[in-house]
């Protein structure tokens, strides 16, 4: 049993031999539509690659813990008119909590103050330092904001400056562990 019989052999052969005759006929037809096929196929690829971009989710940009807490308490710093004290406080805890959550994940802004302190014990880089700070910023901030009397600009700046100085003294006991750890 054959596939074909001769004469659907014969006008497959004749077929061949026309569009042979074509192509020798007019090559730059056959040239462009080539460079239409070619063109067409790199469009093609190249929108679906757009696509592919386009619903590939982009990851945002690593937070600066640091930079983003100092210019924190510059902008609170810079408040006028100044915050009264409670507020004052309750921002500046947050700054500083936010700082320790993002530098050294720990959960610190749903703590109390004594589970935040708790959790910086048991830190191995914050216990280390940073204990007593830590300690007496977040006493002398919850008399501020829990205590019925009111409260000036000397204990909010002292809070101010010592919770800056916290911030910092842990950035650069911080990078220079990192620059130890590489050497």
């Amino acid at each position: 049993m054959k596939l074909f019989d001769d004469r659907e052999i014969n006008d497959l052969e004749d077929y061949m031999l026309n569009i042979f005759e074509l192509i020798q006929a007019h090559p730059w037809v056959f040239v462009g539509l080539i460079l239409a096929i070619i063109c067409g196929a790199f469009l093609f690829l190249r929108k679906g690659r757009e696509k592919q971009k386009e619903t590939t989710p982009v990851a945002p940009p690593p937070i600066d813990a640091f930079a983003e807490a100092i210019s924190a308490i510059e902008s609170l710093q810079r408040q006028v008119p100044r915050p009264a004290a409670k507020p004052f406080v309750f921002r500046l805890s947050e700054i500083l909590r936010l700082y320790v959550e993002r530098k050294f994940k720990i959960n610190a802004m749903e703590k109390t103050g004594d589970e935040f302190l708790r959790e910086v014990m048991l830190h191995p880089f914050l216990r280390d330092g940073f204990e007593q700070i830590l300690s007496e910023f977040i006493s002398r901030g919850d008399d501020v904001k829990y205590s019925p009397h009111l409260f000036g600009d000397q204990e909010t700046n002292a809070l101010l400056h010592s919770g800056r100085e916290f911030i910092e003294k842990a950035e650069a006991k911080f990078n220079n562990q990192v620059v130890e750890d590489l050497r």
